[in-house]
């Protein structure tokens, strides 16, 4: 389960903070700058940064595409 929660910091930045309570594990620095990175394009629907990061990730196979609000699952 993740929850997103959206702020602003002192200066009115917005922060967004993603809480994922399914990953439970230590991260290297690589792999959570790329995880944040995803997040971001998943967030900005930029599909080229989606593939880039999930591969830098591990992640192969389907294609990548941006989900819309109508979508239930990505394919």
């Amino acid at each position: 389960m993740s929850i997103v929660f959206v702020s602003r910091d002192e200066h009115g930045k917005v922060e967004l903070i993603l809480l994922d309570h399914g990953l439970y594990d230590y991260l290297n620095d690589r792999d959570r700058v790329s995880l944040c990175q995803l997040y971001k394009a998943i967030i900005l629907h930029d599909d080229d940064l989606m593939k880039q990061y999930s591969l830098q990730l591990g992640v192969h196979g389907k294609k990548i595409n941006a989900c819309t609000d109508t979508d239930i699952f990505c394919s």
